[in-house]
């Protein structure tokens, strides 16, 4: 995951512009096999997927804590354009354009559902490497699992991912979350996603830390639905 504390002391448009770019350059996150747990997901589908389905998110970008650089209106739509992974053989994914926010214009989604949990998985491309985007769990603060990135071996990134059932209310929309922790030799970074099920993605929120190694973690970026305009 490509941190963006880039964008804090930038413009609204250079802000735009840079959202879409970190959203296209995201570390590949390997789907992990779910916590063993014997009650099955029965809900509604994570992420309606019907082409034509719309949604309208309100994104803000923060310097510091509490301090606002810029806000700006982003509307995500599922496109006609479809891809498939060997890896998820049988899922069809679906492009997720959201063109000046956090996927950006080539994301391709996919909602799919096992015995054990619902899942959304992400491509960052049509050909790239599928990985789980968000996952639902049974009991608060659940493992959902760990992985590696070994692409600067001297500074190796770990990933842990967190799911939660208890529901929380955001913007009026019944949600689940999922919390991923990202680290590496130099940083720590923690993306908290809102899901609610037969609606979808309804927030993100990006957490960082300033460039004092003693800081606490402040909120740099956030995502949040204002309206779901499914297709008719």
């Amino acid at each position: 995951m490509k941190s963006i504390k880039t964008l804090q002391a930038l413009s609204f448009i250079l802000a735009v512009l840079v959202l879409s770019m970190a959203s296209c350059s995201k570390t590949n996150y390997v789907p992990i096999a779910p916590a063993t747990d014997s009650t099955a997901y029965t809900g509604a589908t994570l992420l309606p997927v019907k082409a034509g389905n719309k949604w309208v998110y309100k994104d803000s970008v923060f310097k510091s804590a509490n301090v606002v650089d810029s806000t700006f209106a982003d509307t995500a739509v599922i496109t006609a354009k479809t891809a498939t992974s060997s890896s998820l053989q049988g899922i069809t994914f679906y492009n997720f354009c959201d063109s000046i926010g956090w996927f950006g214009k080539n994301a391709y989604l996919a909602p799919a559902i096992d015995q054990t949990s619902g899942y959304i998985f992400q491509m960052d491309s049509a050909n790239g490497l599928p990985y789980t985007l968000f996952q639902t769990a049974t009991i608060d603060n659940q493992y959902l699992g760990k992985s590696n990135d070994f692409t600067t071996p001297t500074c190796i990134h770990v990933f842990l991912q967190y799911g939660f059932a208890t529901k929380t209310v955001v913007n009026g929309f019944s949600c689940i979350r999922n919390i991923t922790y990202y680290s590496d030799c130099s940083s720590t970074e923690v993306i908290v996603q809102y899901v609610s099920p037969g609606v979808g993605i309804v927030r993100i929120e990006d957490y960082e830390k300033t460039s004092s190694t003693n800081s606490t973690l402040y909120l740099s970026y956030s995502q949040t639905l204002q309206k779901f305009i499914p297709k008719t």
